[in-house]
């Protein structure tokens, strides 16, 4: 709770969330728009694909989030400087 996690975008990466247990909102972004989602029912799972800016936060007491990857971890895939990330995203959109 008051946690805000993620701050990065992912090159090749593909992933689906899953809120097992209680609640959390996620900040999706690219360089020509900004979305809000909501996850709060485990049926429901959000996929995020290359090349998005991800934020989670608001996250309720014992809130779980289960991420399912396409890969396995590569720090190289990572994108964690904003500014970066819109120079390289502004390519792609």
């Amino acid at each position: 709770e008051g946690t805000t996690r993620g701050y990065h975008s992912h090159r090749k990466l593909h992933q689906v969330l899953i809120c097992l247990n209680g609640s959390v909102k996620i900040r999706l972004k690219n360089p020509k728009e900004e979305d809000i989602v909501e996850l709060n029912d485990p049926s429901v799972g959000l996929y995020i694909g290359p090349y998005i800016w991800r934020e989670m936060f608001d996250f309720t007491e014992g809130s779980v989030l289960l991420i399912l990857a396409s890969e396995n971890y590569d720090e190289t895939d990572y994108i964690r400087n904003y500014d970066f990330y819109l120079e390289e995203a502004s390519k792609r959109f």
